[in-house]
């Protein structure tokens, strides 16, 4: 029986001496350490010998040795069976790490002594912070975007909604909990019936685990509704398993009206035009006439204004007027004779057509 329990003492040495947790063992009278493990041993930096001149509160920077004897004395007294608490340790060179510490009492009536397990937290607490700056990070991004963002759980009820979503629905967060988004904000159509969750685009987005965009109408906390253009995307936990639902919208009131107004404006463009048909305003000015000058096309002579053979009651260059006369180029009558002839006053008339200035009116 003996060797049993000697035996039994001896692996279980062995098990506390290799655990991956630190193990403290001090006695209850004079609080100087029995046991430190090889964990602790090594993380500390200090050897076996030095830890038994050493307490709790050697280790502890932020405890001191009034505040550790009151912060045992419910285990003492029988009020509890363990303590649990965080604290940071510090090593032999200076440096500190957090750790979490369970400590029990063990008082057999012969020596009693204090059991503690103690896990360095370090990394844990790193990695914590990391998580907590990065969502408030996050807080401050959402909070300042101007885009509504929704997360919905499995049950597809609201477990966040940032500010600007607050804003678009009139709904404060708490005021969506315990129900699905759907049904408070998305359960009417605008034509009054009821708009079920199982017809829902955007709650598709969960058990189709697809993403899915679009327009719908939702309804305000003031019974209105206003059109939204919306992103609803599943969110996937571990081994690909949807675990909710991130939604964006944003209201597009305005690029509605403003759609609506540019198209009238264009109906009404359209229609101006079919009504002119294109047709010249009577007396607006010819647009082919620049300065006095009729513009004949590429290559082609600019004349002076004069008779048009192409317009109804204009002779034809090279004619005859009323009366049998011959017409010049200049569709003026000449003299059937080559070199002159006379005018309407039996005078000269020069070849080039022009009638004296001093003829008799």
């Amino acid at each position: 029986m003996t060797r049993s329990i000697a035996v039994t003492s001896e692996r279980l040495g062995r098990i506390v001496e290799e655990a991956a947790s630190e193990v403290y063992v001090f006695g209850v009278e004079d609080f100087y350490f029995r046991l430190v493990n090889k964990g602790a041993r090594e993380n500390l930096g200090y050897n076996a010998d030095e830890l038994s001149r050493l307490t709790p509160w050697d280790l502890k920077p932020r405890i001191r040795r009034d505040d550790f004897l009151a912060l045992i004395r419910p285990l003492l007294a029988g009020e509890v069976d363990r303590l649990d608490f965080d604290t940071v340790h510090r090593r032999k060179d200076g440096s500190e790490y957090d750790v979490s510490v369970k400590l029990q009492l063990f008082d057999d009536g012969d020596d009693p002594v204090f059991y503690a397990a103690i896990q360095d937290t370090t990394q844990y607490r790193r990695v914590e912070q990391q998580l907590r700056d990065t969502a408030q990070r996050l807080d401050v991004i959402l909070d300042n975007t101007t885009m509504a963002v929704f997360l919905m759980d499995d049950r597809q009820h609201c477990v966040f909604m940032n500010r600007a979503a607050e804003k678009l629905t009139g709904y404060a967060f708490e005021e969506t909990t315990g129900r699905p988004l759907h049904d408070v904000i998305h359960h009417t159509r605008p034509d009054g019936s009821h708009f079920p969750l199982s017809e829902c685009a955007i709650d598709r987005a969960f058990p189709d685990r697809a993403g899915v965009q679009g327009e719908e109408v939702f309804v305000h906390k003031d019974g209105g509704f206003y059109p939204v253009a919306f992103t609803a995307s599943p969110i996937h936990g571990e081994g690909a398993q949807v675990i909710g639902t991130v939604i964006e919208a944003r209201d597009i009131s305005e690029e509605k009206r403003n759609a609506e107004v540019r198209n009238l404006l264009m109906h009404e463009v359209d229609h101006r035009a079919q009504s002119s048909g294109h047709r010249p305003v009577p007396g607006a000015p010819d647009p082919r006439r620049r300065s006095g000058r009729l513009q004949v096309g590429p290559g082609g002579p600019d004349r002076r204004p004069g008779p048009r053979p192409d317009l109804p009651g204009q002779p034809a260059l090279g004619g005859r007027a009323a009366g049998g006369r011959r017409l010049g180029r200049t569709g003026r009558p000449v003299s059937e004779r080559g070199g002159g002839g006379r005018g309407s006053a039996g005078r000269s008339v020069p070849r080039t057509g022009a009638a004296p200035q001093h003829a008799a009116a």
